[in-house]
C-alpha cells in the first residue's frame, strides 16, 4: 500500500502520502506550497514551460506533473541541448528545465545560448551535479541547480514563484497568506 501512495507521491500527491503516514514524515517537513487549488493571481497567459531532458521516462514524470496545473503550458521537449536551442528561440518560454549531461550538446553550452538570445528562467535538474557542474551551470546563467530527486510540489512551488513574479506578486506572501487561513 505504501508503495502506491509513494509512487503517486512521485507524480505529485504529496497529500495522500502525509494522510497515511503521519507523524513527522519527510512529507510533512517540507515547506509548504501553495496547491492548484489555491486562489492566486492569474495572469492572461499561463507559464509557458521547455522541457530538455534526454531521458523520455523523466521527462513523462515532469509532463505528468504539470498536467493538473492550469496555468502551466508545456511548449516543447527537446532530447538535446541543440534542439533545446532551437525549440527556445521558436516557443520563448518563460522557464525552461534543463539537463545537464545530453548528447549534442550538453545543458550548461544550452543554457548560455539560450540565454544570449532571450531571458527565460533556466532551472537545471541534474541527477549528479558535481560542483563544477554546478558552479558552471550559475555562471550560464541558470537561476538554480535543483537535483532529479526533488519533490514534485517543491518544484511547482519554484514554477508558482516565477508565475507570480512575472504578475508582480510576492510568491512568498501568497504562501504565508494561504498558510494562515
Amino acid at each position: 500500500m505504501t508503495t502506491t501512495h509513494a509512487g503517486l507521491t512521485a507524480i505529485g500527491r504529496a497529500g495522500s502520502l502525509v494522510d497515511r503516514v503521519g507523524g513527522e514524515s519527510a512529507a510533512k517537513r517540507r515547506p509548504p506550497v501553495v496547491s492548484q487549488q489555491t486562489r492566486f493571481p492569474r495572469t492572461d497567459e499561463p507559464l509557458k514551460v521547455l522541457i530538455v531532458e534526454d531521458h523520455p521516462i523523466f521527462t513523462e514524470l515532469l509532463l505528468r506533473s504539470f498536467h493538473k496545473h492550469d496555468w502551466v503550458e508545456v511548449v516543447g521537449c527537446a532530447t538535446n541541448g541543440r534542439d533545446g536551442v532551437v525549440l527556445a528561440a521558436t516557443a520563448t518560454p518563460d522557464v525552461i528545465l534543463m539537463d545537464i549531461e545530453m548528447p549534442v550538446m550538453d545543458g550548461i553550452e544550452a543554457t548560455s545560448r539560450i540565454l544570449d538570445h532571450i531571458s527565460p528562467v533556466v532551472f537545471v535538474l541534474t541527477a549528479s551535479a558535481s560542483p563544477q557542474h554546478h558552479a558552471r551551470a550559475l555562471a550560464a546563467g541558470a537561476r538554480a541547480v535543483l537535483p532529479k530527486t526533488i519533490d514534485p510540489a517543491l518544484l511547482i512551488g519554484h514554477l508558482q514563484n516565477v508565475y507570480l513574479e512575472r504578475s508582480g506578486v510576492d510568491g512568498h506572501a501568497v504562501r504565508r497568506a494561504h498558510i494562515l487561513h
